[in-house]
C-alpha cells in the first residue's frame, strides 16, 4: 500500500485590483499611464496607441525611456469631444 502525503496548500492570493483613476478629481497636469487609460476608457491598449499614432487621440508624453504618460487634461478634452460628437 502506497503512502500518500497530505500537504496543506497555501491559498492563492492575488494583488488587490487597482481602482480606476477619477479623471474629474485630478488636476489637468496629472499623468496617466496606459494601464490607467485602459481602466477609464473602453479601448484596448493597442487601440489607444493606434489612435495616438493616427492623431485621433492625444499625443503621449515621454517621461523617460520606459515611461510614457498622457495628461489628464488632454484626455478629458478628447473625451468631451467624443461625447459632444
Amino acid at each position: 500500500m502506497a503512502k500518500t502525503s497530505l500537504r496543506s496548500r497555501a491559498p492563492v492570493t492575488q494583488a488587490p485590483a487597482k481602482s480606476a483613476p477619477d479623471l474629474y478629481n485630478l488636476p489637468d497636469s496629472a499623468m496617466l499611464r496606459i494601464a490607467d487609460l485602459v481602466a477609464v476608457i473602453p479601448l484596448s491598449r493597442a487601440s489607444i496607441w493606434r489612435l495616438a499614432a493616427n492623431g485621433q487621440f492625444p499625443p503621449p508624453v515621454k517621461l523617460s525611456q520606459n515611461v510614457t504618460c498622457w495628461t489628464v487634461g488632454s484626455v478629458r478634452t478628447w473625451l468631451a469631444g467624443k461625447v459632444a460628437a
